[in-house]
């Protein structure tokens, strides 16, 4: 069950009313060390004033139908770079194909609590969690391995849930889930075209 994260944007909407006007200074001391974390949540229609006014250039935000086509193109290229240290070829051709159906990627980031990082207008991660717990997916783009964006999205999409934690992590993330507090539940082999792929259920007990 997804936490209801109403509170978190009530406070942004009473940050943006009473202090957008004052100082970059003022708004720190309003905020305190919580200003990253508003942001995360903040409404669209304040997005890019708030960006520009705090001069953020890196931030997570809710995803939208229109990041689709750029999500898929960075999940295509962080498999076929990054995973290719733990799969084959012929596994990484079967689990990141050429073609995608973009609606059925649309409609599930849709229906789950899905969120993305930019940088500089470039989306460079996302990830997603459904009702029930389960974390579909968490991608970081190639070139912005190792910066925490992973950790990052990870976090707001944790912080989201009631109860246990569930997903299906690749050779190439255990470790990462592992030092989350996610543990081993089995070994899987996913059959996609007939050519199958090592993962692992792993789950965070909450």
């Amino acid at each position: 069950m997804l936490k209801n994260p109403g509170y978190s944007e009530i406070f942004v909407n009473t940050v943006v009313s009473c202090v957008f006007p004052f100082s970059k200074t003022n708004l720190m001391s309003f905020c305190g060390s919580q200003v990253v974390d508003i942001y995360v949540r903040v409404q669209d229609r304040y997005l890019d004033d708030i960006l520009n006014f705090m001069e953020i250039k890196m931030f997570i935000r809710k995803y939208k139908a229109t990041d689709c086509k750029e999500i898929i193109d960075l999940f295509y290229n962080t498999v076929h770079n990054v995973n290719v240290k733990d799969y084959t070829k012929e596994q990484l051709a079967v689990w990141a194909t050429e073609q995608v159906d973009l609606e059925k990627w649309n409609e599930s980031l849709l229906e789950h609590y899905s969120l993305v990082a930019v940088d500089n207008g470039i989306i460079v991660g996302f990830g997603d969690i459904d009702k029930d717990g389960y974390l579909d997916r968490l991608f970081v783009h190639v070139d912005y391995q190792r910066k925490g964006i992973a950790t990052a999205i990870c976090n707001e999409l944790e912080r989201i849930v009631e109860g246990d934690i569930t997903t299906h992590a690749s050779i190439t993330a255990k470790p990462f889930f592992k030092k989350r507090g996610y543990k081993v539940v089995k070994q899987q082999e996913v059959e996609r075209q007939g050519i199958f792929l090592t993962n692992f259920c792993m789950v965070k007990k909450i």
